[in-house]
């Protein structure tokens, strides 16, 4: 029910931002001036990091929203949800710009190129490519024979790696929808998916309770540890690659080193 905001070289805790609901998902602008955040099931909430102002809550969709992403740019805010539409907001404005539908499947993770010209979305066991600029639908990629869970795009935008229920993770090539390779070894569902900033590893975690390596140019799996006693939800990367963050069912953010 509530975003918190630490310090990385102290530790601390600097601000809580309160909501009434399960808070699944959280992104901060480029600037770092605003935090998006969903709440109450299907509401998009934005923040002032600097305040802790709550500055807009949309009714967004009619389900759950389960994924936020912001262009890289900085320009628009995405939404994703199980409602089954995807839904572009202007940030500055709140404004609604663009719905796009994936027919009867559930969204549950979008990714959005370094360009901010094409979408990347994951539904049931599907990936689907799209145009942002016309909203049109380039490619859906059916591979996987389970839930999708998490979507992400290599730094140099060539890349797509998914991670489903299926226990795999799957590198995609973006200009052509080809797929370039599987990654096997978890035991468990794959839920988060994370690619260092120089594009050269992979990190993934999984209800296994493990987080692994993986070199991406060999499809090689480099190491593998226990992170969690119970699932791990979500990884990420510090911008320059030397730290690794996880947060899983045990309730407590653990900060690795590479």
């Amino acid at each position: 029910m509530t975003i918190k905001q630490w310090d990385l070289s102290s530790g601390a805790l600097l601000r809580s931002f309160t909501g009434r609901d399960w808070v699944r998902t959280v992104v901060v602008s480029p600037d770092s001036k605003h935090l998006f955040s969903d709440g109450e099931g299907n509401t998009l909430k934005q923040w002032d990091i600097a305040t802790g102002t709550l500055l807009r809550n949309i009714s967004a969709h009619v389900d759950f929203v389960r994924t936020i992403v912001i262009a890289p740019r900085g320009q628009a805010v995405f939404s994703g949800s199980h409602d089954q539409t995807i839904k572009q907001w202007d940030i500055a404005t709140g404004a609604l710009l663009r719905t796009l539908s994936t027919g009867p499947e559930r969204v549950r993770t979008v990714a959005i190129s370094p360009d901010s010209k094409q979408l990347f979305s994951g539904s049931d066991s599907t990936i689907k490519f799209w145009d942002i600029s016309t909203g049109a639908l380039l490619r859906n990629l059916t591979d996987h024979t389970d839930l999708v869970r998490t979507v992400v795009v290599s730094p140099d935008g060539k890349n797509v790696f998914s991670g489903s229920h299926d226990q795999t993770i799957k590198q995609w090539d973006v200009a052509t929808g080809a797929l370039l390779h599987t990654f096997t070894g978890h035991t468990a569902w794959v839920r988060t998916v994370a690619v260092s900033p120089d594009g050269m590893y992979l990190f993934s975690g999984a209800n296994d309770t493990t987080i692994k390596q993986w070199d991406i140019l060999t499809g090689a799996l480099l190491n593998s540890f226990v992170a969690d006693t119970a699932s791990v939800q979500t990884v990420v990367l510090s911008p320059d690659g030397t730290q690794l963050f996880s947060g899983g069912n045990d309730g407590i953010i653990k900060q690795w080193r590479r």
